[in-house]
């Protein structure tokens, strides 16, 4: 009787549960789900199957962060992306300059995540990271295109893998691997630097146009005591780039009057920049730049050259000539999409293309991959024509 028992039991079971599933998908399939192929029939089939067949436990908000992400990485555009709970105090802490990390600037390139710069002092500058060495491991993760919002949060502490301060690293550098021991800190963002070269000429360094810069400027400004100099040099190199409020201060600082850019959006609107303040620099001016002087540093550059108050020294920018805007989501969470693209003073755009130099001047091969601030005076060709072209001026 009782084995009797367990098969009737068995059977009823078996019966009731296909039923419920039977209930369930046709009020599936009445409320539209299993109709078209559209993706949200899809996802929501594919949840259903999910919970009704599959054998492995998962986690529900893992995939709908994976499937969110996905969605917008499928768009092909490397600068448009998801932005998670985790990941969103990084975007935010440009708008104070300061930040827990180890004081790097880095950017996709192809499936490698290459450093762009470094900030003087800090963790990273102190390990020895230097610009171009290519991320390949954080604490034991595989850093690629794939794995790069890991990486960051790793990095940046907001991932279980990265919560305490000591990290190893792994970077590529010329082929070899090295490993590398950090330890996390809160950074600054120290995104202006300034030195005075001989001949009474002032060099000031902008690394990223961040919510400090334009103040960062104005001290930088009052320490060379501007009002002595004899012609000023702003060095763009290995700058990615930072907020377009940030660099319209910044330009606007700089020139007494002219557009800074013009930004088109998708319907064709069109919003013009111009210098609007009474404060300017008025003195001999260059502007050094390389193929790593992108988005706002491409934007300040162009913004001094084309209205006649600078020469620009070096290299050919990157060619990073469009607009993100961050939309928040309402629970921590945002989107960044590219929503622009911007055109310089004479109305150009530069988006994969970038600027071309006055002065076409390449570093020596021994200094294609080490700080600019490590690179000796003596050694700067294109700092040293720089000065050059201040003193015929």
């Amino acid at each position: 009787m009782k084995k009797r028992h367990i098969v009737i039991t068995a059977v009823v079971t078996f019966y009731v549960t296909a039923l419920l599933f039977l209930i369930v998908g046709v009020r599936l399939y009445m409320g539209g789900v299993f109709l078209g192929n559209d993706f949200q029939s899809k996802l929501q089939k594919i949840d259903f199957m999910l919970k009704s067949k599959y054998i492995f436990d998962y986690d529900q908000a893992k995939l709908e962060e994976g499937a969110l992400e996905g969605y917008l990485k499928a768009c092909g555009d490397v600068y448009t992306e998801y932005i998670s709970k985790a990941e969103y105090p990084t975007y935010k802490a440009s708008s104070t300059g300061k930040y827990k990390g180890i004081g790097v600037v880095v950017s996709l390139d192809g499936d490698f995540v290459k450093v762009i710069s470094v900030n003087p002092e800090s963790p990273a500058s102190k390990a020895g990271i230097i610009p171009d060495d290519i991320i390949k491991e954080v604490n034991g993760v595989t850093v690629n295109a794939e794995s790069y919002n890991d990486a960051i949060s790793i990095i940046r502490g907001e991932d279980d893998r990265g919560k305490d301060d000591k990290l190893s690293i792994i970077v590529m550098r010329y082929g070899e691997d090295i490993s590398l021991d950090i330890t996390r800190e809160e950074v600054e963002s120290i995104t202006v630097e300034e030195k005075l070269l001989d001949g009474n000429i002032g060099y000031i360094r902008i690394s990223s146009f961040e919510g400090m810069t334009a103040e960062q400027l104005e001290k930088a400004l009052d320490n060379l005591n501007i009002n002595t100099l004899k012609g000023l040099i702003f060095d763009m190199r290995n700058n990615p780039g930072g907020t377009l409020e940030s660099v319209l201060k910044v330009s606007d600082r700089v020139l007494s009057e002219g557009i800074i850019l013009t930004i088109k959006d998708k319907a064709g609107n069109e919003e013009v920049f111009k210098a609007e303040d009474d404060k300017s620099i008025n003195l001999p001016i260059c502007v050094l730049a390389n193929s790593n002087s992108a988005s706002a540093a491409e934007v300040f550059s162009a913004a001094l050259k084309e209205n006649g108050v600078a020469t620009l020294v070096g290299e050919t920018t990157f060619g990073k000539g469009i607009v993100q805007s961050i939309y928040e989501l309402g629970d921590e969470t945002a989107v960044k999409l590219t929503t622009a693209e911007y055109y310089t003073p004479n109305g150009t755009s530069i988006h994969k293309v970038g600027i071309k130099p006055d002065f076409e001047v390449k570093l020596d091969e021994t200094h294609q991959n080490v700080l600019i601030s490590d690179i000796p005076y003596n050694e700067d060709l294109q700092l040293k024509k720089a000065v050059e072209v201040l003193n015929q001026k």
